[in-house]
């Protein structure tokens, strides 16, 4: 004779797992679409100056433009964590 198995109780005192909160993909594309709209936008609104700030930053020393970009790229990543996790 074969014995049946009975299905599991539900048990009330297991949490059900949450998704973690981040970023999608499709959120993540949608931020890289805005920055390269918002950086057209800017080209194409003030071509001259643009032109000028590039040869600006030609004359910085790599050491000060390389620790510029690490202070804005650590400010970016903090204000996205607390924009997508409140």
């Amino acid at each position: 004779m074969e014995r049946r198995r009975r299905p599991p109780r539900p048990r009330p005192w297991r949490r059900q797992p949450r998704e973690a909160p981040g970023v999608t993909g499709l959120q993540l594309l949608a931020g890289v679409a805005v920055v390269m709209a918002l950086e057209g936008l800017l080209y194409a609104a003030f071509p001259d100056a643009m032109r000028r700030a590039l040869a600006g930053i030609s004359a910085v020393a790599p050491e000060r433009l390389r620790l510029v970009g690490l202070g804005v790229a650590v400010t970016g990543i903090a204000l996205a964590t607390f924009l997508v996790r409140g």
